[in-house]
């Protein structure tokens, strides 16, 4: 109940519920309580799949950035690479890091590689 008059107290500033609305959800709630804790319990499983995903998302962008870091640095040297290690930080396609990388093992400077960022 607290929390729950804590959240409508919330909802009510955006969406202007009037009282009787307040405890017409309140009851509805109440006379549907398993109903509602398994559609709390389900909103919360789809939460956390969506975030691991999103993780999984961000480390396989994060992996392939700093692998073509590392395969230009060695292929070219350190030279020039400081502002376009910021760009390729920047890209979170990774079909485009990908593409990056397969241009890089191909190209002949690293400006070739810098033209398709």
């Amino acid at each position: 109940p607290i929390l729950f008059d804590k959240y409508s107290d919330f909802i009510d500033v955006y969406a202007e519920i009037r009282e009787d609305e307040r405890d017409s959800i309140r009851q509805e709630i109440n006379e549907h309580k398993e109903e509602t804790a398994m559609l709390m319990q389900y909103l919360r499983e789809e939460g956390k799949k969506e975030g691991r995903q999103e993780g999984r998302q961000e480390g396989v962008n994060q992996g392939l950035s700093e692998s073509l870091m590392v395969f230009l640095k060695a292929r070219f040297g350190v030279k020039g690479l400081e502002l376009f290690e910021r760009n390729i930080s920047k890209i979170a396609d990774i079909g485009k890091l990908k593409a990056l990388i397969e241009a890089a093992a191909q190209a002949n400077s690293v400006q070739d590689v810098a033209k398709l960022i």
